[in-house]
C-alpha cells in the first residue's frame, strides 16, 4: 500500500509532464488492434493489497469509467467529451483522450476471463455498464451446489469420469463395447480441464503477496464478510498433470528430424501436408507412430500455412534451415515430469535441507545418505511386487509382462487382493477433502493395475462413503470406472 501511494503521489504531484495519463492506468488499458473499430485490451489485475481500482478515461470521444477489482471488470460508458472545455485549455482534442492518436471512435474491449487469457470481446453502449468476471473469487459450498471453487472442482470430476469411460471402453477381450466409443484425448475433454486450471491460476492473491512468494497461495471469498487464504497446490498440480497425460508435450528444436547416428536419413515421411503448426500438433497427436514433424525455415509469427513433414518415433533434430517439433506422448511425458519433480525436490544439491523430514537411506555405499532416484524407487517397487507375487525374483520387467507370465503359470492374476488407503497412499495429499478429486492419470494407472493384476481391489478409508444426496464423501471424489474397485467408507462400515 505504501508503494502504491508513493507512486500516485509522484505521478500526480511531482511529475513535470503534468497531465499525462498515469502509468498505473496506461498499463491496464492497452490498444490491442488499432483498426476500425479499434479494440482495447483491459489488464484487470490489481495489487494484492488493493480492493478496488476506479478511474475515468476518455476513449473515442466519450468518457469511460473503469472499475477493477480482484474478480471483476466494470466499464460504464458515459457522456461525450466537452469540446468547449478542451479548447478553453488550449489543448489539441486528441490530447485529452487516452490513446487519442490511435483510438478515434468508441472502441471494443477484450477482457481476460477466468477461463484463460484469450478473453471475451464486449462493446459497451452509451450509458450502459458491462461487467465481466475475470477471476475465480468465490469459495462456494463444499458440495459444489453454489458454484465457486468447489463447483469448479466438481465439474472437473465429470470431465475425468468421461475420460476414464472412453479410456476403458473395451472389455476383457479388447473389444470396444457398443456406445462407448470416443477418443479420451478429444479437445472437448481437454479444453475444460485447461479452462479449470486457468480459473485456479486467476484466483486473487492474499494481501502482502509478492512475486517470488508461493505461487499456489490464493485468497477466496467464503461469504460477504470472510475471505479465506488457501493453498491450491494439489488442485493446480494434478490438473496440469492430467492435461499433460491427455495432450502430451511438444519440444521445439532446430534442424530436421532424422534417425540418430546418420542411419537411413532418407527414411520416408509418415505424411506430408500443408497446414499450420497448431493443426500439425493436433494431427501428430492422433497419427499412429508419429514422433514429431519438421518444416523448412523458422516458425512464422503469423501462424501461416507450412509444408509439414511428419516423422516417425526415435528420431532426432539435426542440420540447419529446418525447424522441428518433437512429440512426447502423454504417459511418457508425464513420467518424465514426475521424475524431474522428484529429482528437484529430493535429489538436487539444495534439496536435503528442504526435505529434512524424509528419512534418508543408510546404506554402506551411500556415504551422503541421499534419497534414491526416481528410477531406483520404481525398480525396487517392481521387484517387491514380483517377489510378493511369486516368492522369487522374476527377470521380466513391467507389470504387463508380470500379468502375462502369471497367466502362463496358471494363475488368473498375480495378486488375489489389493487393499489400500487413499489419501497419501494412492492419492496425493490435498489441503481440503472436498476438492481432492482423483486425477485422471491416477485413476487410469490404478484401474489398469486392478484390471490385469488383482482379483479384488478395495479402497478402505475413514472418510464417509457418500454416493447419495446430502451425504458427500469418497464416491464424489473418485473417477475410476465402476466395477474395478470396491469402495469402503467409515473404516469399512459402509461400502459400494
Amino acid at each position: 500500500v505504501r508503494s502504491l501511494f508513493k507512486l500516485l503521489l509522484k505521478e500526480l504531484c511531482f511529475d513535470s509532464e503534468g497531465d499525462r495519463p498515469l502509468s498505473i492506468l496506461l498499463s491496464r488499458v492497452l490498444v490491442h488492434d488499432p483498426r476500425a473499430p479499434p479494440t482495447v485490451r483491459i489488464e484487470p489485475k490489481v495489487p494484492p493489497d488493493c480492493h478496488r481500482l476506479r478511474f475515468n478515461a476518455a476513449l473515442g470521444w466519450r468518457w469511460h469509467r473503469f472499475t477493477l477489482s480482484p474478480g471483476t471488470v466494470q466499464i460504464l460508458v458515459q457522456g461525450p467529451i466537452l469540446v468547449s472545455q478542451a479548447r478553453s485549455n488550449s489543448r489539441n482534442l486528441g490530447e485529452v483522450q487516452l490513446h487519442g492518436d490511435i483510438v478515434h471512435q468508441p472502441p471494443k474491449f477484450i477482457i481476460p476471463t477466468s477461463d484463460g487469457d484469450d478473453g471475451v470481446e464486449v462493446r459497451a453502449m452509451p450509458w450502459h455498464e458491462v461487467q465481466v468476471q475475470h477471476a475465480l473469487t468465490d469459495l462456494g459450498r463444499p458440495d459444489g451446489s453454489t458454484g465457486g471453487f468447489y463447483g469448479l472442482m466438481r465439474r472437473t470430476r465429470f470431465i475425468k469420469l468421461e475420460v476414464l469411460r472412453r479410456l476403458f471402453a473395451d472389455d476383457e477381450d479388447g473389444v470396444v463395447r457398443p456406445g462407448m466409443e470416443g477418443d479420451f484425448r478429444d479437445e472437448t475433454l481437454t479444453q475444460p480441464l485447461q479452462n479449470a486450471l486457468a480459473s485456479l491460476q486467476s484466483a486473487p492473491r492474499p494481501p502482502g503477496w509478492r512475486q517470488g512468494d508461493d505461487n499456489d497461495f490464493h485468497v477466496l471469498e467464503a461469504d460477504a464478510t470472510m475471505r479465506t487464504r488457501m493453498l491450491l497446490a494439489y488442485e493446480k498440480k494434478e490438473l496440469a498433470r492430467d492435461i499433460l497425460f491427455l495432450k502430451g508435450r511438444f519440444t521445439q528444436k532446430e534442424g530436421k528430424l532424422q534417425l540418430p547416428g546418420g542411419a537411413d536419413n532418407n527414411a520416408e515421411d509418415i505424411l506430408v501436408e500443408e497446414m499450420t503448426v497448431k493443426d500439425a500438433m493436433a494431427r501428430c497427436h492422433n497419427l499412429p507412430g508419429c514422433g514429431g514433424f519438421s518444416f523448412q525455415g523458422d516458425l512464422p509469427i503469423d501462424g501461416g500455412i507450412l509444408k509439414i513433414h511428419f516423422r516417425g518415433l526415435g528420431e532426432e533434430a539435426s542440420g540447419v534451415g529446418w525447424t522441428s517439433f518433437l512429440f512426447d506422448a502423454g504417459e511418457s511425458a508425464l513420467v518424465r515430469v514426475m521424475e524431474t519433480d522428484h529429482e528437484e525436490r529430493f535429489c538436487s544439491p539444495d534439496a536435503l535441507s528442504r526435505a529434512a523430514w524424509v528419512e534418508k537411506e543408510n546404506q554402506p555405499w551411500d556415504t551422503n545418505q541421499t534419497i534414491p532416484s526416481f528410477d531406483v524407487i520404481v525398480e525396487r517397487s517392481l521387484e517387491t511386487l514380483r517377489k510378493a507375487a511369486y516368492n522369487s525374483s522374476v527377470p521380466s520387467k513391467g507389470l504387463s509382462r508380470l500379468a502375462s507370465s502369471s497367466s502362463s503359470e496358471g494363475k488368473t492374476k498375480p495378486f488375489r487382493n489389493l487393499i489400500t488407503d487413499r489419501d497419501g497412499t494412492t492419492n496425493n495429499y490435498c489441503d481440503r477433502y472436498a476438492s481432492s478429486v482423483q486425477s485422471a492419470y491416477n485413476a487410469a494407472w490404478l484401474s489398469n493395475f486392478a484390471r490385469h493384476c488383482a482379483d479384488n481391489a478395495v479402497f478402505i478409508t475413514a472418510a464417509p462413503l457418500g454416493g447419495r444426496p446430502s451425504a458427500e464423501g469418497l464416491m464424489e471424489l473418485c473417477v475410476a470406472p465402476r466395477g474395478y474397485f470396491t469402495y469402503t467408507g467409515s473404516k469399512g462400515r459402509e461400502y459400494f
